[in-house]
């Protein structure tokens, strides 16, 4: 009888095989394994660690649990295509757009926001000052603020930790730099003295989409990642210190 009703259900052995493949099992969680950013700051910000819930909370009901790895931000990416990592969880299109061996989840459900900074002696913020001038900010924004600096005849100086760049710009070894909306919102409430004599500009230089990328051998999951995301964003209330970045 039961041969009789897979038979119906599932007329083509192909069928029931690539539905067996193709999302997680029911019995042990699938693990992904994705390359986190190491810049020390991240491991007690409280949006960072917000974001990190969220992806863990979106994937827990698909039976898909997530492991972090700390390593430097440029390498997650390239680390993901090598297979030496499952998934980068939040990338842009720039950076993952001519690798071979990784797939992107179709849905940006992140938006990421820079703002620059420079010393409050400095002559001012408006960007014709910043021509021909040496801006440091995370080294994996290299590609991503490509075209602006380039417009903005900026040399860029890249750097792995946020604080390198603040302390630089503060210093005055460098003129300006370049930091994440939501790391200076984190830096504020904290009341951090790196931030006293730095002034910020009050309008973003850069705004993008993020997405979720996995390993090519992981491609059979992208629907599933798709509808945890999907599904997840609606509960962005209880991320509070992210919901504005989150896609409505």
């Amino acid at each position: 009888m039961l041969m009789v009703l897979m038979k119906k259900l599932f007329p083509s052995p192909c069928l029931l095989l690539c539905l067996i493949f193709s999302v997680p099992s029911f019995g042990k969680p699938l693990k992904l394994v994705m390359g986190i950013d190491a810049d020390p700051y991240y491991r007690t910000s409280p949006s960072y660690l917000q974001f990190l819930s969220f992806v863990k909370d979106a994937l827990e009901p698909k039976h898909i649990a997530v492991e972090f790895i700390e390593m430097p931000s440029a390498r997650i990416t390239l680390s993901a295509n090598a297979g030496t990592i499952d998934s980068d969880p939040l990338t842009s299109e720039s950076e993952f757009g001519s690798l071979k061996n990784v797939v992107a989840v179709p849905f940006p459900y992140y938006k990421f926001r820079m703002v620059y900074f420079s010393r409050k002696s400095s002559p001012g913020m408006a960007t014709p000052a910043m021509k021909g001038e040496t801006i440091c900010g995370p080294r994996w924004t290299q590609i991503s603020l490509k075209k602006f600096y380039d417009e903005q005849q900026l040399r860029f100086f890249p750097l792995d930790e946020y604080q390198q760049c603040l302390k630089m710009v503060g210093n005055s070894r460098i003129s300006f730099g370049a930091i994440s909306t939501l790391v200076l919102e984190d830096l504020r409430s904290k009341s951090d003295p790196l931030l006293n004599d730095l002034v910020f500009s009050d309008h973003q230089i850069f705004s993008i989409d993020l997405y979720m990328i996995v390993n090519i051998k992981h491609k059979n999951l992208l629907p599933v990642l798709e509808s945890a995301l999907r599904e997840h964003v609606k509960n962005k209330s209880r991320y509070p210190l992210i919901a504005d970045r989150l896609a409505p």
